[in-house]
């Protein structure tokens, strides 16, 4: 670490480790990993950690975003962060706790898959092989009554006739 705050550095992730090992039944490898995250995050940030600002956990975490981490690993990366950070403060050691001001990176939600216009049809022609609800079955009625309508509002509006559903084209029923 090229700052002259890396020694102090250092020996505070040193504590907060003995602390986690100690008090918290840490593993060696949970062990490692804080350890590998932190001297990151201290050497990222130069300067005494002691002193670090949302600000500062904010440019790390856009480094780590920058250098195509994946917002999982930077959660993971986050969380020894904060959990440092509350060590500092809760013994003592640093005025507040700056990791409490950051909001953990969200995890992307995949997009739903689009079906083919071929696997359209299979569900179609799967369907017409099958007997169709009656209009007053419970699967329809029930989420159509969870809306508010009422039995004489749903029961005419829900029935399905084989046929009428055609993929590419409409039609009149």
């Amino acid at each position: 670490m090229p700052s002259e705050a890396a020694p102090q550095n250092l020996r505070l992730i040193e504590r907060f480790l003995e602390m986690m090992a100690a008090e918290r039944g840490a593993s060696a490898n949970t062990l490692a990993a804080y350890r590998r995250d932190l001297e990151a995050y201290a050497q990222e940030r130069g300067g005494d950690l002691r002193a670090a600002g949302p600000d500062d956990i904010r440019a790390h975490l856009a480094h780590l975003e920058a250098h195509g981490m994946a917002r999982s690993t930077a959660s993971r990366k986050l969380s020894a962060i904060r959990q440092f950070h509350l060590f500092l403060h809760g013994d003592g050691l640093s005025r507040d706790n700056p990791a409490t001001a950051i909001d953990s990176p969200r995890a992307q939600r995949p997009l739903p898959k689009m079906i083919t216009e071929g696997e359209v049809e299979k569900l179609l022609a799967a369907a017409s092989t099958r007997v169709l609800p009656e209009p007053g079955d419970e699967f329809i009625a029930r989420p159509a009554r969870a809306t508010g309508a009422s039995q004489h509002q749903v029961e005419p509006r829900s029935a399905v006739v084989a046929g009428q559903v055609h993929v590419g084209r409409a039609q009149q029923p």
